[in-house]
């Protein structure tokens, strides 16, 4: 069975707005499962052999268990333009 590589996203760096009506973000527990997820999938590298990217995985674990970063507000053209 063939993978069609075209099909998938690549990451943003940006964040994606919240759907609207949903709960704040902070009830959700989007780091922590970030930082299951990627220990999870650290195991299964290394099942798979490949010791590289299992740290790789336990080094984004961590990232995520540290507190969130504070971000400012990036002026952007889209914001000036939609306050004028």
């Amino acid at each position: 069975m063939s993978r069609d590589a075209s099909r998938v996203e690549q990451a943003s760096s940006t964040p994606r707005p919240a759907p609207s009506g949903a709960a704040p973000a902070k009830e959700y527990p989007v780091r922590e499962y970030i930082g299951a997820m990627c220990l999870e999938l650290a195991q299964m590298a290394r099942w798979d052999g490949d010791e590289r990217l299992a740290v790789l995985l336990e080094a984004a674990s961590g990232r995520a268990n540290e507190p969130a970063p504070v971000r400012e507000v990036l002026e952007t053209i889209d914001r000036i333009v939609r306050s004028a």
